[in-house]
């Protein structure tokens, strides 16, 4: 089994990120929620022990690249403790709402694909589609997944749009970009 990861950047959407955590936590997903900016905590963390991980962010000015590379590093780290192990890391908006075996199956695609990134098929093709040109589809901001093992890491210089573009351009060149429906 590998290892699950999801970064959530949030700030008061407490209900949403709620739901939306539990259903990850139900698939055994580890999460890191990149606080923002909420008043009151959170939640307290269980540290790497438990399944509600929470990285503090409330620098100004806001910086949604920077709240993925937080949360995408502090997954890095924990994942050093098993370091023969791949995993896989979703990037998540906290108002979305994903079924359970959303994380899974991006991770799974990952890996039959041996690419370098996944995301929700947004374009309503049947099939996964595996892109591997930067002229192909690019992947969601709001939703996408990571092969730890890439190392990809978002471009902070682009503050607040098209980090997913540049992205999805890093993992079409690290080895390919899956969409998968549903």
């Amino acid at each position: 089994m590998r290892n699950l990861y999801a970064v959530i950047p949030s700030c008061c959407r407490r209900e949403e990120l709620t739901n939306l955590v539990n259903v990850l936590v139900s698939d055994n997903v580890t999460v890191v929620v990149v606080d923002t900016g909420y008043e009151e905590p959170l939640w307290e963390s269980g540290g790497w022990w438990g399944k509600r991980n929470v990285v503090l962010d409330h620098e100004q000015p806001k910086n949604i690249s920077r709240w993925w590379n937080r949360g995408l590093d502090t997954v890095a780290q924990a994942a050093t403790w098993h370091p023969a192990d791949d995993y896989v890391v979703a990037v998540l908006n906290d108002d979305i709402i994903v079924r359970p075996g959303f994380v899974p199956a991006l991770a799974d695609a990952i890996f039959r694909h041996d690419v370098a990134a996944a995301a929700p098929d947004v374009w309503g093709w049947v099939n996964e589609r595996v892109y591997t040109d930067p002229v192909g589809a690019p992947m969601p901001g709001f939703a996408f997944a990571l092969r730890g093992s890439k190392n990809l890491r978002a471009d902070e210089s682009l503050v607040w749009w098209y980090g997913d573009n540049d992205l999805s351009w890093q993992a079409m060149q690290a080895g390919g970009l899956v969409t998968v429906p549903g």
